[in-house]
Formats: C-alpha cells, structure tokens, sequence
C-alpha cells in the first residue's frame, strides 16, 4: 500500500459493495471525504467480525502500534508491509495470519521524480480505469 490515499464513497455505499454490515452507527460519524488519506487517520476497513465471522465495515486508525511500543506514537511509522517479507518483519510477523482486512480507497498516490523539479518529487493518483474501488489488503 501506499502513504496517501483518497476515499470518497460512504460507508453506505462500500458496505453495500462489499456485503458487509456497519458494526456500529460511529462508523458513519467518523467518516469524512479526502483526497488525502494521511497515517494515524480513521480509515474504514472491511473484516470479519469477531461474534459471527460476518463481513463488518469498520473504522480504525490506520498504522501498527508494535507491541513493545507504550503509545500510538509509533503508529504513523509503521503502515506499510511488503508482500514478499511479511511474514519475517517481527513488527507484522505475528499479525499476518489473525488479523486481516481490506482497506477499500478510490485510489492511491505514488512519488516520482519523473517531470518533477530538481530534488522534488510530484504525486500522481492511481485509481481502478473504470472508477471503481481499490480493495487492498
């Protein structure tokens, strides 16, 4: 996944999109449109529910609080897993087989120095070519 991201579509709409339930009225309290998705912000995720095992939509602060770690502090710092080692990084390791989700997000931005000036970098957005919604893990 990336650092930014945008999400548009309510709760409503991705609940219905992915067949899930709203686990509780806050979820739609928390939600707010941005173009610009930062570490530490609620985010909604889907995941199965803890009671039934039925899909929830859910909002949680996006980045991983380690273990060891004594605040959310640490949280903007680790929000990123690569696919091939995340199943060796102690910070994820332990996560990866119980606590899984799909983070739904109309798209996500990418750096480039490409056509950027000296030392700078320029955002470009990613999104699906039909419009529709990225579900990432």
């Amino acid at each position: 996944m990336c650092g930014r991201f945008v999400a548009s579509t309510t709760p409503q709409a991705l609940a219905t999109l992915f067949n899930a339930r709203l686990e509780d009225s806050d979820a739609v309290s928390h939600w707010q449109s941005s173009w610009n998705v930062a570490p530490t912000r609620f985010v909604p995720i889907v995941r199965p529910s803890a009671d039934d095992g039925a899909r929830t939509l859910s909002y949680v602060h996006w980045g991983l609080i380690p273990a060891w770690a004594p605040d959310r502090s640490r949280a903007s710092g680790t929000i990123n897993a690569r696919a091939e080692t995340v199943t060796m990084k102690p910070s994820f390791r332990d996560l990866v087989g119980r606590h899984r989700g799909v983070v739904p997000m109309d798209g996500y931005y990418e750096w480039r120095t490409i056509d950027a000036p000296v030392g700078r970098k320029r955002p470009y957005l990613c999104t699906r070519a039909d419009g529709g919604i990225l579900a990432t893990a």
